[in-house]
């Protein structure tokens, strides 16, 4: 296995992959039970929140696919030894039921949106969610003699969460 290591000091797009032989106990644990502060919590659970919710009010809930990027700390931190890792899931999805979003993060109503007119869109549970790394788009830069160079690539933390139903 091998973790993706941000170097203390460095840019994110000199971060590199590292085995897990060549990392120390004390990083091991800080992965696998991970304690972001509670301001870097808040702030990924809003960008979830308000990226379910413009689905939801746009209608693109009918495309039932949402990604927007999202910390591994705290995803690691919210939704740790939660969700169901069911086979008829595409790989690497868990299915997350209402009671797997922390009341302390997720406020009442973040699954539902209506609009002046009291339509509305609300979701039914369960919900499909995959994070994951990639890394950047390829692009490059043109040298003066008309060369192209590779930019520097950067790794970008996204969640994928799939609306199994959406209640209209």
């Amino acid at each position: 296995m091998e973790f993706l290591v941000l170097w203390k000091g460095w840019p994110v797009e000199d971060a590199s992959w590292v085995n897990q032989r060549d990392v120390t106990p004390y990083l091991l644990k800080t992965f696998s039970a991970p304690k972001p502060s509670s301001r870097v919590i808040q702030n990924s659970v809003s960008r979830m929140m308000s990226n379910v919710q413009l689905s939801l009010s746009t209608g693109t809930s009918r495309k039932r696919f949402i990604s927007f990027e999202f910390r591994s700390d705290v995803y690691q931190f919210l939704f740790r030894h939660k969700g169901v890792t069911r086979m008829d899931t595409k790989k690497g999805y868990k299915s997350f039921n209402s009671e797997d979003f922390n009341p302390l993060y997720f406020t009442p109503g973040w699954d539902t949106v209506f609009d002046h007119l009291g339509d509305g869109c609300q979701i039914h549970f369960p919900v499909e969610i995959k994070w994951a790394t990639r890394w950047s788009k390829k692009l490059y830069d043109k040298e003066e003699d008309g060369t192209l160079k590779l930019k520097k690539r950067y790794f970008v933390e996204k969640v994928y969460l799939r609306l199994v139903k959406c209640i209209v």
